[in-house]
C-alpha cells in the first residue's frame, strides 16, 4: 500500500514539477497528516538537502517520526529547536547540529522559522574556529583562555 502511494506521488504532476525545479525554493500547501512526511521523504530521494519549517513544533516531531519510519534511517532527519546563547547547555546541541550539517552531504532539517531568525556564523568560519582537545595531550590553560577570548567569549559566573 505504501509503495503504491509513493508510486502515485512520484508520477503526479505536482511532484514532477518539484523534481524539475531541483527542489529549490519550494512552498507546499494543502498537505495534511502524514502526507507532508511522505512528500518530504520522496523529495529527499531527488534533493538530498532539505530544510522544512513549521511554527508547530508538535507537527515537526510527528513529521520527524514519520520520515524516519518511511526512510528507515534515523540519522537523516535533524530537529533544530530554538536556542539561547545565555545558557551553555543549549548551545552544545546547536554546535553538534552545525557540525553535522557542514559535514554531511545529505540531511533533512526540521525547524521553526523563529529558530532560523537567529544569526549564526558561516560554515567556513565555524570550521576554522573549532578547538580540538584530545585525551592524553597537554594543553596550557592560558592558550585555551586566549583562544576563547579571540572567539569573543566572555567570562560569566555560573549560577
Amino acid at each position: 500500500m505504501l509503495k503504491e502511494l509513493i508510486n502515485r506521488l512520484y508520477h503526479s504532476k505536482n511532484f514532477k514539477e518539484i523534481v524539475s525545479n531541483k527542489g529549490v525554493n519550494l512552498f507546499f500547501t494543502g498537505l495534511r497528516g502524514s502526507l507532508s512526511s511522505l512528500v518530504i521523504a520522496c523529495a529527499y530521494k531527488n534533493q538530498t538537502k532539505i530544510v522544512y519549517t513549521s511554527s508547530d513544533t508538535a507537527k515537526l516531531f510527528k513529521i520527524k517520526d514519520d520520515i524516519n519510519l518511511i526512510l528507515g534511517n534515523e540519522s537523516t532527519v535533524i530537529y533544530l529547536d530554538e536556542f539561547d546563547e545565555e545558557y551553555e547547555s543549549e548551545i552544545t546541541p546547536l554546535s553538534t547540529i552545525l557540525k553535522k550539517l557542514s559535514a554531511d552531504n545529505e540531511f533533512i532539517l526540521l525547524t521553526t522559522p523563529k529558530t532560523l531568525e537567529k544569526p549564526i556564523i558561516s560554515e567556513e568560519l565555524f570550521k576554522k574556529n573549532i578547538i580540538s582537545l584530545k585525551k592524553g595531550e597537554d594543553y596550557t590553560f592560558e592558550n585555551l583562555i586566549q583562544n576563547l577570548l579571540e572567539f569573543k567569549f566572555t567570562k560569566k559566573k555560573i549560577k
